[in-house]
């Protein structure tokens, strides 16, 4: 056999005693079964504080002064006096309808007017003849009756002719008092026509009916306007207010002035009272409306959504920082630090607020330490290390 078959043949056994040597041969011995990790945590104890047992819903940010700015007599509109998006006092005029034809109706009126009161002051004066002609024939009627009763000097035809007279004129008066009544109606309801009419040229220029600004114009320039049709929309934004719906179980919960209300508006919510609460639940949804006015209006504008927590009520208890709870198994849980060792701890939390959640079996928990920071890596029994 020559060199290079021995050096083969060498190889090949070295292989093979390789293989035979026992498993772990040349390794480092396994970690112990049960061995504990040594984990950095940092602890903190139970400690009481408010808690505020609150329910997050989300809202719609609208102004509290708004309103379609209708047209109050129909017509075309024939002059516009603000532009989209304009700022205006409350009494300046927005749009006009129709002015001409309306005041050529008012000078219609007023012309009636006079006819009217011409016809009474001519009634008037009929009256005044009336009564003259009645003060001649009762006059004659009774000097008739005097002459036929003592002396005869008149004939009975004659002293019938006087009395017809005397009836005659005083059923005159009783005509002319009437055409005067009927004269001073037809003059006053003139006068109630121009008033009418008056009315109607002043509602022909409608103006904002509140300080605000104009969001839309719906009816533009020329276009025919019924009566009722909106022209503008109008909202003021420096008055807002969160508007939501809650569900009918929290009715009885939630009280006017007193039940308060968190909306976020980014990392500063705005704090504001319940101002509105629906007189009942609508029947269909089950749910009632709510309604808070924004104290501090900057960061909103109308048609934003809003968060809103609204408190159903607030009291003391013991809590730890909500980071330091966890869920395993579906149970709430902490772990406790006893003896450098982590003990998993089965808790009863409660509402979370500002950053804490409340513990409801603290009556247990006071004194201990728990882990609030790096709990995550942590089982039961490992060993802690505290920051």
């Amino acid at each position: 056999m020559n060199k290079n078959e021995l050096q083969r043949l060498g190889a090949g056994l070295g292989a093979l005693l390789l293989l035979l040597l026992p498993a772990g041969c040349g390794r480092k011995p396994a970690p112990e079964a049960g061995a504990a990790r040594l984990i950095k945590v940092t602890v903190a104890q139970p400690e009481e504080r408010e808690f505020r047992n609150a329910l997050r819903v989300q809202g719609t940010i609208r102004a509290t002064d708004r309103a379609r700015v209708a047209a109050r007599v129909a017509g075309t509109i024939e002059e516009v006096f603000v532009d989209e998006g304009a700022a205006v006092e409350a009494g300046r005029p927005l749009f006009q309808t129709d002015k001409a034809n309306l005041e050529s109706k008012v000078r219609i009126e007023q012309d009636n007017l006079k006819v009217a009161a011409a016809s009474c002051a001519e009634a008037k004066a009929a009256l005044a003849e009336a009564r003259a002609v009645f003060a001649k024939a009762e006059a004659d009627y009774g000097r008739f009756q005097r002459l036929y009763r003592d002396d005869k000097a008149v004939t009975l035809n004659a002293l019938e002719q006087a009395e017809t007279a005397f009836k005659r004129a005083e059923a005159g008066v009783l005509h002319a008092r009437a055409v005067v009544d009927l004269a001073k109606a037809r003059e006053a309801q003139a006068q109630s026509a121009l008033e009418i009419a008056d009315k109607q040229l002043a509602d022909s220029q409608v103006a904002a009916p509140f300080k605000g600004t104009v969001t839309r114009q719906l009816i533009e320039l020329g276009e025919y306007a019924a009566a009722g049709a909106a022209v503008f929309e109008l909202e003021n934004p420096a008055r807002l207010e969160a508007v939501f719906v809650l569900s009918a179980e929290y009715y009885g919960r939630v009280e006017t002035g007193r039940t308060r209300l968190r909306i976020a508006r980014g990392a500063a919510p705005v704090e504001a009272p319940v101002t509105y609460k629906a007189p009942s639940v609508h029947p269909v949804t089950r749910t009632f409306e709510v309604r808070a006015a924004l104290p501090d209006a900057g960061g909103f504008a109308p048609g934003m959504l809003c968060d809103v927590d609204v408190t159903l009520d607030e009291h003391r208890g013991w809590g730890l920082p909500t980071a330091a709870l966890g869920l395993r198994g579906g149970q709430a849980v902490v772990f406790a630090v006893e003896e450098d060792r982590a003990v998993l701890t089965p808790v009863q939390p409660g509402p979370a607020d500002n950053g804490y959640t409340e513990l409801l079996d603290a009556d247990a928990l006071r004194g201990r330490s728990f882990v609030v920071e790096g709990q995550a890596f942590l089982n039961d029994g490992d060993r802690v290390r505290l920051d």
